[in-house]
């Protein structure tokens, strides 16, 4: 699996390296197949949702990203993420227990790497197809001038306007894409199509303040038995955006080890930074747990 993989990802950047010099390029990826808008720097990347995006032309630096959901909600996510050169892999996952959205850094598995060549494939077919239109346009002109100085009154049906050069529109999914001899699909710079809006940004989801989080605390410590405090524990994190350091401090104020395991289990799903879940290993005396913890990781990940 792994040649596949490394395979996969050569025949990408093979793609970028003929198609220009070595770039900067980002490819984010819906887990559940959802559609989704990208915001780089507030920079609309894609003019209609869809599962996978990418962003090329980029520099090895830090960006500000924002996801929005393409739902009724228009959920959305805000993060920071740091670009290296080549093809940067992320993955977006909608969690609807709590309408929020899981972000993280990918791991380059068969599926993400060809989802991501298949879409860099119909962004270079339109750059050629573009090309191409453009070609005979110009070898029309060409020979049409020549013919004696003489200007037909009315130019083929084949003949169009040319477009404005480097105007794609990378995402176009297959049921969009259009042969030369067609008019494309291709927006007016910073317009949206009228059908599908691209939503603004909404605030960031931020996690449970001090204050919050020390009531919840306090309701758990009060219960004697170890099954109401489970209760309390779960309902309060089903309520609240945890992090990582939070459920830390919650998951220490149980007894026994399987109690831990079952409430950090489920308090995944509801966490602001689960890609921080390694810290809680701390909380346990056994490496058992910590196994079968990260085993549970590991599956959430898949």
């Amino acid at each position: 699996m792994k040649k596949y993989v490394l395979t996969l990802v050569s025949v990408l950047c093979f793609v970028l390296a003929i198609a220009q010099p070595p770039q900067t390029a980002v490819a984010i990826q819906s887990k559940g197949h959802e559609r989704f808008w990208v915001y780089i720097n507030k920079q609309l990347q894609n003019e209609r949702a869809d599962e996978v995006v990418i962003a090329k032309d980029l520099a090895p630096r830090t960006y500000s990203v924002t996801i929005v959901m393409d739902n009724r909600k228009q959920t959305t996510f805000k993060t920071k993420i740091t670009l290296h050169t080549g093809v940067n892999y992320f993955e977006v996952a909608y969690l609807p227990q709590n309408n929020r959205i899981s972000f993280r850094e990918a791991d380059k598995d068969a599926q993400m790497a060809g989802d991501a060549i298949n879409a860099f494939g119909r962004m270079v077919y339109q750059m050629d197809a573009q090309y191409n239109v453009n070609t005979q346009q110009q070898r029309y002109q060409d020979n049409i001038h020549g013919q004696n100085g003489h200007i037909p009154a009315q130019a083929p049906n084949h003949t169009r306007v040319q477009e404005p050069a480097h105007n794609y529109n990378y995402n176009t999914t297959p049921s969009q894409e259009r042969m030369p001899s067609q008019k494309p699909m291709v927006p007016a710079p910073n317009s949206t199509p009228a059908s599908v809006p691209a939503p603004e940004p909404a605030p960031a989801p931020k996690p449970c303040n001090d204050k919050d989080f020390m009531e919840i605390k306090q309701l758990v410590q009060k219960e004697t038995y170890e099954d109401a405090k489970l209760t309390i524990a779960k309902q309060a994190t089903a309520a609240e955006l945890l992090t990582v350091d939070q459920l830390a401090e919650i998951a220490t104020l149980f007894t026994f080890e399987d109690t831990k395991l079952q409430y950090l289990k489920f308090a995944y799903d509801f966490c602001f930074d689960p890609n921080k879940y390694y810290k809680l290993n701390k909380v346990f005396t056994y490496s058992s747990s910590i196994d079968e913890l990260n085993e549970f990781l590991q599956t959430k990940r898949k």
